[in-house]
């Protein structure tokens, strides 16, 4: 299917991009543009067309690739955890990410019967 090449390609294909937005962009202006692909995917998934939904396939790899860029960069800036804190917040969060991940599901799952 088209997601199966799209997403590893997308994603790589980004990722130069996205080090050079992090990089010359302000925090709102990189978070404003990831808020709004991560919207405009949403709304492509939702669909049930042909179109909307290869163009959420083609969108999920940038997509993600700047979402979890963005979540780096902001856990990696001094100014909101010292040097010596960060690689344990950036821990602790993914640990928080991991368990709701993989939790979330089988909750829904179980409320939702």
């Amino acid at each position: 299917s088209a997601f199966n090449f799209a997403f590893p390609l997308g994603g790589l294909l980004a990722s130069v991009p996205v080090a050079s937005l992090l990089e010359r962009a302000g925090e709102a202006e990189y978070f404003g543009i990831a808020t709004l692909l991560a919207n405009t995917f949403s709304l492509c998934s939702l669909s049930s067309s042909r179109q909307p939904q290869l163009a959420a396939a083609l969108l999920f790899g940038p997509v993600r690739c700047l979402t979890w860029a963005c979540y780096f960069q902001f856990l990696s800036t001094e100014s909101r955890y010292p040097p010596g804190l960060s690689a344990r917040a950036m821990g602790y969060n993914n640990v928080v990410i991991a368990i709701v991940g993989a939790a979330g599901p089988y909750t829904l799952a179980y409320l939702v019967n």
